[in-house]
């Protein structure tokens, strides 16, 4: 949905759009329609005066334009580095450039009118609307059938669709075949279907030009001005080579010789000849991807700190060989991600948000068969750059590798269940802070070795899983003991990974400086100043409130308190107000592998369905990682029965103007209660609330709270009111409600319905 800011731009740039079509008509109304040749003085006075508004108007446009997408373009991040994208002047340059075709096309028919008279008039009507009407019927297509397509796929029990997924893995040779032979087919119908669109519109362009005879030719025009855009951005335009310049997590060979030395060592032995760049990440992770021609290694300071040369070799060896599978996938991979960055408006020129429904049910159908063959895939995709690691490393240093990397997921895992300190009590950023965590986690292997070990002998590979078990990628490369080795790194390469660790601490320090400030207030000053205040008040444990206590002890580090204050909250308060304390406790114990978190858990899904997903997650990826076979049995079918359950539930979170909607009356004494409580302190910002029942099904509804606030209420006042009346609905009774904003549901007309406004300030 659009929202204000961008309308900000948007209609501006629409009426100026139909304004050149305007001036158009006004001037060929001015002039009567004469020949340029047969202009009077009048006449030229006339056109000249066009051509200057033209040219103005035009102008206008190109800058709304830019300001649209620097405004579509302000919360879109490189995944990398979070550098803001800038504006692609390539779009910017393509959107204007349709509409002056367009214009040319028009004015080319009108040029055109003597020399095809000799064509029946209804001949060249027919065709003119045809073209024009073509488009609006495969965006009526395209938007009706996705509605069946994506309703098809949400009617499948959730038993169903694991089923259909899981058939995917049967016989992966031959889905992988055919999966990917669709594609290509459905890469081809989408291109072909783009200049089918583009033709229509400059062929209704032209024929208009030739019937035109006044302003009731702008709409029509307008049309396929629109329809001529939505074809233009699917032209995928190669991303700009700046972007390793732009992006400063991409590292210079000069400055990181070794690690240059490393990733082209690894690309001669599995036969990739294209350029190297290489970007330095905070994390414990790599991969690598093609840009252009360039090959793109995304390398973690934690990793390679934590790993030796010769285990990062063979970490290297892994990603390029997906680098060659991707290779011989071709297009499909960059093709999906394309459309999926101009769904998500990563990829946007000012009227993507209307164009992109002229493809939407091909897209969805695209990117639906993408996944499925990701799904099918991934097992053999990874066991295959395992063995690359083996075939042209060693086989015990690539285990080594893998194994240090296991580690780290289960160090990740384990965190929470211990006390530390905020990483933001500093007033500034802690440069220091990655060194920090790799110490952390160094004495964390010292005290966890033989455990994790166990753990990875007993892991069970998810049915959601992209990559096979270490276990079975330890079996994959010949290895039977879990064994990490001690190898000595060079004193170069040593020297290459602690600049690294520094140069990345840098970078988010400079990166963060405008924030920082900011989400220090919220991760630390607003949150000490919470738990002091209810400390000294008693350490109270109120349903409504202890949930925000609780989430600000563990912003802290301290999460013993933060376990201390939930088990209170179990003893004190009733299933209701006590959810919230039994899920945090059951997720501690599961990270600190005590499957005793796992009734919790459920113990909180059943008494608010707001835990379902979030809960089944956690129960689900636990069974796996310490190979709980009977309870990931219990667990699958559960799971089936509460997502199932949810999928009604789900519906309590939506209001739109097709739900049953009635009056609502709540027990005697309900609704002063909670009205009470959303108003304290809240009532200079409060202009309405309103409440409905909206019915489900026969046995289920929900009581719909609407707070209308007033227009100067900001954004941070608004949360804090949505928040605290969320808190409290969810923890006062076992009664179903829901809560929404009346801003974005305004268009239900709320307050149409009887009695529904309950209050009034």
């Amino acid at each position: 949905m659009m929202n204000k800011e961008n309308k900000k731009y948007l209609i501006p740039t629409l009426v100026a759009v139909m304004l050149m079509f305007v001036w158009i008509f006004v001037t060929v109304a001015l002039t009567g329609g004469r020949e340029i040749s047969d202009f009077t003085d009048k006449d030229k006075m006339f056109f000249t005066g066009f051509i200057i508004v033209e040219i103005l108007t035009l102008a206008s446009i190109i800058i709304f334009i830019i300001k649209a997408q620097k405004l579509v373009n302000k919360n879109i991040t490189n995944i990398q580095s979070n550098i803001k994208m800038p504006v692609d002047k390539r779009r910017v340059a393509l959107t204007v450039a349709s509409f002056i075709a367009i214009i040319a096309t028009m004015f080319g028919g009108i040029f055109a009118k003597k020399l095809i008279d000799t064509f029946p008039e209804n001949i060249i009507g027919i065709i003119a609307i045809s073209t024009l009407l073509l488009p609006i019927l495969f965006l009526i297509i395209n938007i009706t059938a996705n509605r069946i397509y994506v309703k098809k796929l949400k009617q499948k029990s959730i038993a169903e669709n694991q089923q259909y997924w899981l058939a995917h893995r049967d016989n992966p040779e031959k889905t992988i075949a055919k999966k990917l032979s669709l594609l290509k087919m459905l890469i081809r119908i989408n291109d072909f279907y783009s200049v089918l669109l583009a033709v229509c519109a400059f062929v209704s362009a032209f024929f208009l030009g030739v019937i035109s005879d006044g302003g009731d030719s702008v709409a029509p025009l307008f049309v396929c001005y629109m329809v001529l855009s939505g074809a233009t951005i699917r032209i995928r335009l190669k991303p700009s080579d700046k972007i390793f310049e732009d992006d400063k997590t991409y590292v210079l060979e000069k400055d990181y010789p070794v690690l240059y030395d490393l990733a082209r060592k690894a690309a001669t032995a599995t036969g990739c000849i294209e350029t190297i760049k290489i970007a330095i990440l905070d994390d414990f992770n790599a991969g690598a991807a093609i840009i252009n021609n360039t090959i793109s290694i995304q390398l973690g300071a934690l990793l390679l700190n934590g790993l030796s040369e010769d285990e990062v070799y063979c970490v290297l060896l892994h990603e390029f060989s997906h680098i060659k599978d991707e290779v011989r996938q071709g297009r499909i991979g960059k093709y999906n991600q394309y459309i999926c960055d101009i769904h998500n408006n990563n990829i946007a020129n000012i009227y993507s948000n209307i164009t992109k429904h002229l493809f939407t049910f091909i897209d969805t159908y695209f990117n639906m068969q993408y996944n499925l063959y990701l799904y099918s895939v991934s097992l053999t995709r990874e066991t295959a750059a395992d063995k690359a690691m083996a075939i042209y490393g060693n086989s015990k240093t690539a285990a080594s590798s893998l194994i240090k990397i296991k580690y780290y997921e289960l160090y990740d895992w384990e965190k929470g269940t211990y006390d530390t300190t905020c990483n933001m009590e500093s007033e500034e950023y802690d440069t220091n802070s990655l060194n920090n965590e790799l110490q952390k986690f160094k004495e964390a292997i010292q005290l966890n070795a033989e455990k994790w070990n166990g753990l990875i002998n007993k892991e069970i590979l998810s049915r959601s899983a992209s990559h096979p078990t270490l276990k079975m990628r330890l079996e994959s490369l010949g290895i039977n003991e879990i064994e990490t080795l001690h190898i000595e790194s060079s004193k170069e390469y040593i020297a290459d990974c602690e600049k690294a660790i520094k140069y990345v601490s840098s970078l988010i320090a400079e990166q963060s400086k405008d924030s920082y400030t900011e989400y220090r207030k919220y991760y630390y000053v607003e949150s000490k100043e919470l738990i002091e205040k209810w400390e000294s008040n008693g350490r109270y444990i109120i349903a409504e409130e202890y949930g925000d206590i609780c989430d600000a002890l563990r912003r802290l580090g301290r999460n013993t308190d933060a376990l201390e204050l939930c088990e209170n909250a179990i003893k004190l308060l009733d299933d209701t107000g006590a959810c919230y304390a039994y899920f945090i406790k059951g997720c501690f114990l599961l990270h600190s592998f005590n499957e005793a978190g796992i009734e919790y858990i459920y113990k909180a899904i059943e008494n608010n369905h707001n835990y379902v997903d979030e809960g089944l997650a956690v129960i689900g990826h636990f069974c796996c990682l310490t190979g709980q076979e009977d309870q990931l049995e219990i667990y699958r079918e559960r799971a089936i029965a509460l997502t199932e359950d949810n999928k009604i539930q789900s519906e309590a979170s939506i209001l739109n103007k097709k739900d049953k909607l009635s009056t609502e009356s709540l027990p005697e004494g309900m609704l002063e209660d909670i009205l009470e409580h959303i108003i304290f302190e809240c009532s200079d910002n409060i202009e309405k609330i309103y409440l409905v029942r909206k019915t489900i099904t026969d046995n289920f509804f929900t009581s719909a709270f609407v707070i209308k606030m007033t227009p100067d209420t900001d954004d941070d006042t608004r949360y804090k009111i949505l928040h605290k009346a969320f808190n409290y609905l969810d923890t006062c009774s076992d009664w179903q409600f829901s809560l929404f904003d009346y801003e974005d549901v305004k268009n239900v007309k709320i307050e149409d319905i009887a009695g529904s406004c309950v209050y009034s300030k």
